[in-house]
């Protein structure tokens, strides 16, 4: 590879993730307009002429979309190819699981747990590589070394 070329492979990667995200914004939006049109995926499978795992696997992102699908899936929808290209919809959902996330790690942060619910209750201690077990009846959630008892 040349100087040359390197600008070329950085804008084919970057094409190759432009295409990504716009594929994930057309399933969002096929998605969304199945289920304020009352759809399910079987309904979705029939206009297509495909089985309904067909359609799961491409509303999941486990194959390709093809233009033909998309447009089916628009007209069945009620709506334009535009339509399912805008991302406020899948912005907004996006948003939503980054505040669902966020507090749930202000959730964790904020609890309070006791050592003893924290701790694996098998591990191998590095120092001396054998097997520790936490004591299952330990209210301080200190250590007994030793093997197992079964």
């Amino acid at each position: 590879m040349t100087m040359v070329d390197s600008p070329r492979v950085a804008t084919a990667h970057r094409d190759e993730e432009d295409a990504d995200y716009a594929e994930n914004v057309i399933r969002y939006g096929i998605r969304h307009y199945m289920d304020e049109r009352g759809m399910d995926q079987g309904d979705l499978a029939k206009a297509l002429h495909v089985s309904r795992g067909a359609v799961s696997q491409m509303l999941t992102g486990y194959s390709r979309l093809k233009f033909r699908q998309i447009f089916l899936s628009a007209r069945v929808l009620g709506v334009s190819i535009d339509d399912l290209f805008d991302p406020k919809y899948y912005m907004q959902a996006q948003e939503k699981l980054r505040q669902q996330t966020e507090e749930k790690l202000r959730q964790m942060k904020n609890e309070h747990h006791d050592v003893a619910d924290v701790l694996p209750r098998f591990f191998v201690m590095p120092e001396t590589n054998r097997l520790a077990l936490r004591a299952p009846n330990s209210q301080n959630g200190r250590l007994a070394l030793g093997a197992p008892e079964c």
